[in-house]
This record gives C-alpha cells, sequence and structure tokens, in this order.
C-alpha cells in the first residue's frame, strides 16, 4: 500500500473516532449565550479578539473600529488576538505578578477591560488600566520578562519546561495556549515532528479534529526547488514560485458544515471586495476549492464556490470520498511564502440554532522546498552530483529516456546511495536566516513503475528492509513505517547540512514480485513528511528515473 493509502486509512478510522467527541466542541455553545459579554477597545482597529476556553472551544469578535463585546465559551478564558492580516499577534495580558516574571491572562465573564494596548513589535497586547480582581482569574498565568509573555511574538516556540501543575489550556504556560501554540510541549521543537512527546504534544492541534496539513508536490523532477541546492542559482522567487504552484492544503472538517473565517471583513465601498485576512481563503483571493473528478485535479475559486448566504466566509465540504463526513476539504492557495506561513489562523464556525461556536487553529509551518536529490553513488562506478534548477527538466540527467545508470553489486542486487538536502520552512523569530532546514521528518521512496509497466498496486512503498542507514543523523523509522527518520532538529538552512540513506531497489522490487532487468528504468519518488497521522504534512521532489545496466 502506498503512502496516500495509508493515511487514507488512518484519516477515515480517525475521523470516525472523533464524531463523538467533537459534538463536545459544539454542544456549549447554547450556554455561551447566557453568560455576560466581556468588552474592550484596542488601540488598533481590524483585530480580531478571541475568547478561548481551556478546551478550545472559542468565541470571536472582529474589533472594526478597535471597540468589541462578545460572549466567551466559558467563565473564565484567555483572549488572543488575529492581527488584520490574519496573523496570530499574541495574547492580551490582564495583569502581572512576581516583580514581572509572571503574566496574568485569565479573563472572566463579563470583564470590562477597557483600552486594551497592542504592541506590535513584541507580538502581545495589555491593558492600559488595572482590572477590577472579580473580572481577573489568575489561575490562568504565563511564565514572562518584564511582564511580557515568553511565547509572545515567536507562537510559541520557546524554551518553557512544562510546570507540574500548568495553567489551564497552557501545557507549557508560555503565554500561548496549546489551541495555538506551535511548540506545546516547550521544547524548541514543532508539535508535528515532535516524536518524543507525540501523545502530549500533539493533543491540542494536530489530533483535534480541526486540523491543517500542507502538501508540496513536485511533478516532474528538478521542477520543485531546494534553497540549499546550488544556492547561487536559486533566488527566494524561485522557491515562491514553485510553491504557488505546487503546493496544497488538507482541512479536517469540524461537523455541522462549518463555515471557514479566514480574517478580514467585507469591503463597505465594494459589496465584493475584502479587505485584510489570508490571501488564499477570504473573498476575491488566491485560493480554489480542489475536486478530482475523476482522477485529475480541477479547481473552483474559494470561497465564491461555497457561500450560499453571501457573507464572504466558504462552507467546508467533504473534497475526498471515499473520506466518510464530516471529512477533509482541500485547498489550493497559489500563494507565496510571505502570503501563507506559520501563525496564520483559520476558524471554523458552526451555527446551530442561531448560535455560532469557533473553533480555531494555527497553521503550524509550511513546506517551502522539496527535499532535493544531491547525489546518488551505486557504488559500482556510476554516481553523480545534480544541478538544480536543471537547465531542461524534460531531458536532465535523471530523467525519461536520461535515468541515472545503476549497477548491480558482487550479490545481485542494484543499490544506492542517496544523499538529500533536507526541505525547509521560512523561520520563526528570533531563528536566524530567512529559511530553516525542517529536522526530525520521516524520508522514504516510492516505486511507479519499471520499464513500461506500472508495479502491481501502483506507487509501492518501499519495505523497511529495503533501507539501510550509516548516517549519524538517521535511523531507521519507528512503528513499521517506511524509510528512515531524521535526528537532528530544525537548523539554519546551509548546503553542508545532508542527509545520507541507502536504497535497495531490488529488493524493494522483489517485495511486489518484480525483477530489474538491464535496460530498464525505474521511476521513484522520494518523499519527506512529518509523520503518518490524519495531519500530515508531506513532501516530494517529484521523481527521479534510474536506468539498470
Amino acid at each position: 500500500m502506498s503512502w496516500k493509502g495509508r493515511i487514507s486509512t488512518v484519516v477515515v478510522g480517525a475521523l470516525v473516532g472523533l464524531v463523538v467527541a467533537v459534538f463536545l466542541v459544539v454542544l456549549p455553545a447554547t450556554a455561551a449565550t447566557k453568560r455576560a459579554a466581556i468588552s474592550g477597545m484596542l488601540s488598533k482597529p481590524g483585530y480580531t479578539v478571541i475568547a478561548l476556553a481551556a478546551n478550545g472551544n472559542a468565541t470571536s469578535a472582529r474589533a472594526s473600529h478597535g471597540g468589541f463585546s462578545l460572549r466567551p465559551p466559558a467563565d473564565r478564558v484567555t483572549l488572543q488576538l488575529r492581527a488584520p492580516n490574519g496573523i496570530y499577534a499574541g495574547p492580551v495580558v490582564i495583569g502581572s505578578g512576581r516583580h514581572g516574571a509572571r503574566a496574568i491572562v485569565g479573563v472572566r465573564a463579563g470583564a470590562r477591560l477597557g483600552r486594551i494596548a497592542i504592541d506590535v513589535r513584541r507580538g502581545y497586547a495589555r491593558v492600559a488600566r488595572r482590572v477590577a480582581k472579580r473580572w481577573v482569574d489568575t489561575s490562568r498565568w504565563a511564565r514572562a520578562r518584564k511582564g511580557v509573555p515568553i511565547g509572545a511574538g515567536n507562537f510559541g516556540r520557546v524554551r518553557s519546561k512544562p510546570p507540574r501543575h500548568p495553567p489551564p489550556g497552557d501545557l507549557d504556560a508560555d503565554g500561548v495556549p496549546d489551541r495555538l501554540d506551535v511548540d506545546t510541549n516547550g521544547n524548541l521543537i514543532l508539535n508535528d515532528v515532535d516524536r518524543s512527546t507525540l501523545s502530549r504534544a500533539r493533543t491540542a492541534q494536530a489530533e483535534s479534529p480541526f486540523w491543517i496539513g500542507t502538501s508540496l508536490f513536485g511533478g516532474w523532477y528538478g521542477t520543485v526547488v531546494n534553497v540549499d541546492a546550488n544556492a547561487g542559482a536559486v533566488t527566494d522567487a524561485d522557491i515562491d514560485r514553485s510553491l504557488a504552484k505546487n503546493e496544497y492544503v488538507s482541512i479536517g472538517i469540524l461537523p455541522g458544515s462549518p463555515e471557514l473565517d479566514c480574517g478580514g471583513a467585507p469591503d463597505p465601498n465594494n459589496p465584493q471586495g475584502w479587505i485584510g485576512g489570508l490571501s488564499y481563503c477570504t473573498r476575491g483571493g488566491t485560493g480554489a476549492m480542489v475536486l478530482t473528478v475523476p482522477t485529475y485535479p480541477t479547481f473552483e475559486p474559494f470561497p465564491a464556490c461555497c457561500d450560499p448566504d453571501g457573507n464572504g466566509y466558504g462552507t467546508l465540504t467533504n473534497t475526498s470520498p471515499p473520506v466518510p463526513p464530516p471529512g477533509i476539504f482541500s485547498l489550493k492557495p497559489n500563494a507565496t511564502s510571505s502570503q501563507i506561513r506559520t501563525g496564520d489562523v483559520l476558524i471554523q464556525r458552526v451555527t446551530s440554532n442561531g448560535v455560532s461556536t469557533d473553533t480555531p487553529t494555527m497553521l503550524p509551518f509550511v513546506f517551502a522546498t522539496a527535499p532535493a536529490l544531491a547525489a546518488y553513488d551505486d557504488g559500482q562506478g556510476d554516481k553523480a552530483t545534480i544541478r538544480y534548477p536543471p537547465v531542461d527538466p524534460m531531458t536532465a540527467p535523471g530523467t525519461h529516456g536520461n535515468g541515472f545508470p545503476v549497477a548491480a553489486g558482487p550479490n545481485g542486487d542494484a543499490a544506492v546511495t542517496l544523499t538529500f538536502w533536507r526541505p525547509q520552512r521560512r523561520s520563526i523569530p528570533p531563528e536566524p536566516g530567512a529559511w530553516t532546514d525542517i529536522g526530525k521528518l520521516t524520508y522514504w521512496a516510492n516505486i511507479e513503475s519499471v520499464g513500461a509497466s506500472n508495479v502491481p498496486g501502483g506507487n509501492i512503498d518501499c519495505p523497511k528492509s529495503a533501507y539501510s542507514v550509516n548516517d549519524p543523523n538517521l535511523t531507521l523509522s519507528p512503528d513499521g513505517n517506511p524509510g528512515v527518520t531524521d535526528l537532528s532538529t530544525d537548523q539554519p538552512a546551509n548546503p553542508a547540512n545532508t542527509i545520507t540513506y541507502t536504497l535497495n531497489i531490488t529488493n524493494c522490487l522483489a517485495a511486489v514480485g518484480v525483477a530489474w532487468n538491464p535496460g530498464q528504468e525505474t521511476l521513484i519518488h522520494f518523499f519527506a513528511a512529518d509523520g503518518f497521522t490524519t495531519s500530515s504534512s508531506t513532501t516530494d521532489t517529484g521523481f527521479a528515473v534510474f536506468t539498470r545496466r
């Protein structure tokens, strides 16, 4: 079974098992209408204020002119801000203690907060005047420096060991709630690749019914670039063109026909226009719903395709049958690395009996580049260093008719030692540089065809027995998954940062009863992913062709 089939199987089981749990998210909305509203006046207009409970329930209001009033989903909440452009703008601090080493972020229903000053540079906001004690919840606190939560400005990617008794909804007490924290347990490893604490770090985001996964697929070999490959020839503009063309987003849908709120608001001077928000999922933007009919994708503008009430928020529908309802929504952002990025806040809004319940989540990271094949060596004298980008991707070495030659070794098996550059993401402040090599990923190979025929069953993941490693940065993947897993953490992008593993192509094909004869080409895809869960993000090089000699 291919990686796609395996992930689809996981998706089906996970979504069915989560239906009951999701109803617990939706049902409390009625109670929210009975709670007194929280109000205040932001120092800047156009922000969205999110009242977030510890269990992830939320209500939100856009402060078009700065003022806001919203009924919280629970008696005690924290307030989180989304900037006019759709990116997370941090928590609202209500008070401080321990000489500035602790920030108080808990608010009670009915609180009147007065003026709230937004600090754009440091990524948080603070009330201008002392708030009455009856409206402050001191059980919701954060570690702070001079009263500023340590997670402010870095989306929660900060060193912060979970305390023995963490504040509700914030495992590492950094001030960024679990629902919006890219590093829930504060070990500087992003949730989606944090296998050491998988059961804890992914609880709040990736295993939620509302998850976001990104996929960067390469098509023809060499058309998806890597920032480190031949760095003098590859520019940020090359990366952005590749990203806009080849990036896809999958969204786990909540029950109840939710609308997707990506920020911003209708343009008062243009009934069909929109101001602010995330450009790839707001009215008039670049986003498109992806449908597969029957085997090739078609695209319809989103949210225009799916906005029956005309309010500018698209309704999410299951675009991924046979996944059962509520299913998965597929989106093609057509966005660059400055338009889709870590920190984007999306809200699913479910309305029942006139009452709306919001569930927010934050995009953890986006594969901006693919794992690039840097070199190969069959150990029998055939080897090559790969040039990026190729002069002509249709005729470059490693393409049909120009496959990399591979000879069998003394034991009769044809194996290749492969060296890759890691894929990158945009750096998260205060990480240095513009790009970061992504660590902790799983890498594997998938064979599509031999000669003129596809392998039985379609694309086949090479079994674990086909891999061997002699790289201190790698280990064979755990839990029966194919491929190898990177032991290194994220690090500044650098051409010297490579990983190497050996793939026994003969062994891989033998697993499905196929021989690789002299003169035949074989088409191999190379993948990297943050895991094999429902919400996994995946990227691949496209493919490379090897010719048996």
